[in-house]
């Protein structure tokens, strides 16, 4: 894996601080693949990373102009994160705001976060994750690409998508996203215009006003 910062096989461990990380991004964003299809895609590190641990507090961090990724949680179990401000260019490529993969426990409140890509994106192998109270975007809103996902609540997001799709869930047909709630989403598409959801081989609940809504 590549990152500036890295913690791996910790326990019980607190992460914050009262300053600014900033990842110095826009060298590598003008030199990405995405951004001129002429040039070879290469890796970019993500700023934080936290790897195989469990019992984790990420509190009121500051974060910006990653390279790639802005804070990754891999293989953890039992992580608490809130009071993040995570911003990027909303043209930066690929700047995930916080990436979950193969995690579990995991909950995420009361966070800014504006960047080019998505805000919270959720991949496989990843089940009981709560994302409450952010705001979201620019960006491309929430995303989950994945194998399988369970039990996901997401409860009172709300921002803005460069993308028109606000919400994206693509799920195994094999293994579908199940137990995924959904309560007092307001996500909207640039301008202020609606924004659509694409919601495939989920299982998803409503709470409260959802807007955009998968069909």
């Amino acid at each position: 894996m590549s990152s500036w910062l890295i913690f791996k096989d910790v326990h019980n461990l607190a992460v914050q601080s009262g300053g600014t990380i900033n990842g110095n991004g826009k060298i590598w964003w003008k030199n990405s693949c995405k951004v001129n299809h002429a040039l070879p895609c290469m890796d970019a590190p993500t700023v934080l990373t936290l790897y195989n641990s469990k019992d984790l507090v990420v509190k009121n961090l500051k974060i910006k102009n990653a390279q790639k990724q802005h804070v990754s949680f891999e293989k953890c179990v039992g992580v608490q994160a809130s009071g993040l401000k995570i911003t990027a260019s909303e043209d930066s490529p690929n700047t995930d705001g916080i990436h979950v993969t193969h995690s579990q426990n995991i909950k995420i409140s009361s966070s800014l976060i504006a960047t080019g890509d998505d805000c919270i994106s959720i991949v496989s192998g990843t089940k009981k994750v709560q994302a409450t109270s952010i705001t979201c975007g620019p960006g491309h809103g929430i995303r989950r690409r994945a194998v399988q996902v369970k039990n996901v609540l997401y409860k009172n997001i709300k921002g803005t998508s460069s993308s028109n799709e606000a919400i994206k869930l693509v799920c195994s047909d094999k293994f579908p996203c199940r137990d995924i709630v959904f309560q007092d989403i307001d996500l909207r598409g640039g301008g202020g215009k609606a924004a659509s959801a694409v919601c495939d081989n989920a299982k998803i609940t409503k709470i409260g006003l959802v807007s955009p809504s998968c069909t």
